[in-house]
């Protein structure tokens, strides 16, 4: 049974999901969460816009990961995080969820499978974080924006991103969710390759890329 609903991640195509024995049958892990730095008192009055600036964000981690900076755009289009990192969507699709892999939630009766490019277009290394679950990757449906179930994904997810992206590099990732099929009208996706060292990427409308 899932413990969590927060996020953990975004090659090129979706990989098998983890499994946990669970009273005799295998049932998909659901992702664990990525403790969040403290935020200390001299962070107080401190401007979350900032956080778009690499030196700030390095000087005052703890601040944004807690006040993340967000960028967003359609999910057709890619967007750029700072550093001249680039994320696009990939691919998303949408169909019925297998109740005996995804047992969360009865209702959650759709998985959700979206795979993201993350692509160096700077002049400096990228470094991704040493747990993949500091990858954000995170789905919001409805209208009063659900957190659909993050569920961990073996092959080409984010335990398997490299260490690093050198300039001119790119790598792919894939996150895996089951939401409410009547829900999923309404759908942003947010995701972020190191959520202690840059900002969040916000596709809107995920659901257009829906197949």
């Amino acid at each position: 049974m899932p413990t969590s609903r927060l996020s953990v991640g975004l090659f090129t195509v979706a990989g098998a999901l983890v499994l946990a024995a669970c009273g005799g049958t295998d049932t998909a892990a659901p992702a664990a969460p990525s403790p969040a730095p403290s935020v200390t008192q001299q962070d107080a009055g401190l401007d979350p816009a900032q956080c778009a600036d690499p030196s700030f964000l390095n000087e005052h981690k703890a601040f944004c990961v807690n006040n993340p900076p967000t960028v967003s755009g359609p999910a057709t289009a890619p967007l750029t995080l700072p550093g001249d990192i680039q994320v696009r969507v990939v691919s998303a699709t949408s169909k019925p969820a297998d109740p005996k892999i995804y047992d969360s939630d009865p209702t959650e009766n759709t998985l959700v499978t979206i795979t993201t490019e993350i692509s160096n277009r700077g002049n400096t290394t990228f470094a991704f974080p040493p747990e993949g679950s500091s990858v954000r990757a995170e789905l919001l449906y409805g209208a009063d924006q659900y957190k659909a179930t993050s569920w961990a994904v073996q092959e080409g997810g984010a335990a398997d991103l490299p260490r690093q992206l050198v300039a001119g590099s790119s790598a792919k990732m894939t996150a895996k969710f089951t939401a409410r099929k009547d829900g999923l009208n309404i759908a942003a996706f947010h995701f972020n390759p190191n959520s202690a060292a840059t900002a969040d990427a916000t596709f809107n409308e995920i659901q257009t890329l829906f197949k």
